[in-house]
């Protein structure tokens, strides 16, 4: 009877045994979870540009090209003569003589244009030396082209617009070169004025 109750405790010691040891042993804490880190705010992705909003680009200006600017120049100080004849400029569109030859009659005529030759100038001097050389001749002939007056105009000798002289070395001639040595135009003194006939000096 002892024999079974020492069997009995040492099988109830035995089962406690675990239990024992659980309370005896520290328990081990769960390692912590990391700290929560803040995320960056998200950057939100510019607008597209509005299609209508883009202001069109416009092309560069084109410069005109130097030949148009001087075709430009030349067609505006191109003149016609009014008569046919051949145009003399004095200066810098100061004034014109409009030179004119009849090889039938051997007459030669200047008249005064102003710088547009659209007006007749009148001049205050009796008559205007030239010096002409004929095609093919090596002397220029002096000439003195004389004023004239007219009724239908009121222009008379010392203030008229229109010159002439006869000569009959001048008939049958259709070119020459010529002088002015010298004349005063609307104020202005021109010396030695060179040009060509039937070209004039434009």
């Amino acid at each position: 009877m002892k024999r079974a109750y020492i069997v009995l405790v040492a099988a109830a010691l035995f089962a406690a045994m675990p239990l024992l040891q659980g309370c005896g042993k520290a328990e081990t804490p769960a390692p912590a979870a990391p700290p929560a880190t803040e995320s960056a705010p998200a950057v939100e992705p510019a607008p597209a540009a509005d299609a209508d909003m883009v202001e069109p680009i416009e092309p560069p200006m084109e410069m005109p090209a130097e030949e148009d600017h001087a075709e430009h120049e030349e067609h505006e100080h191109h003149h016609e003569a009014p008569r046919g004849g051949a145009l003399v400029e004095l200066g810098d569109h100061v004034a014109h003589f409009e030179v004119l030859l009849s090889a039938q009659t051997g007459t030669l005529k200047l008249y005064a244009m102003d710088g547009h030759v659209e007006s007749p100038v009148r001049l205050a001097v009796p008559s205007i030396p030239i010096q002409v050389t004929l095609d093919g001749s090596a002397e220029p002939l002096e000439l003195e082209v004389q004023a004239v007056a007219s009724e239908l105009t009121g222009e008379t000798v010392g203030d008229t617009s229109e010159f002439s002289v006869t000569d009959e070395r001048l008939l049958n001639q259709s070119k020459f070169t010529a002088t002015i040595p010298g004349v005063v135009v609307r104020g202005v003194q021109f010396d030695n004025v060179g040009f060509s006939f039937p070209e004039g000096n434009e």
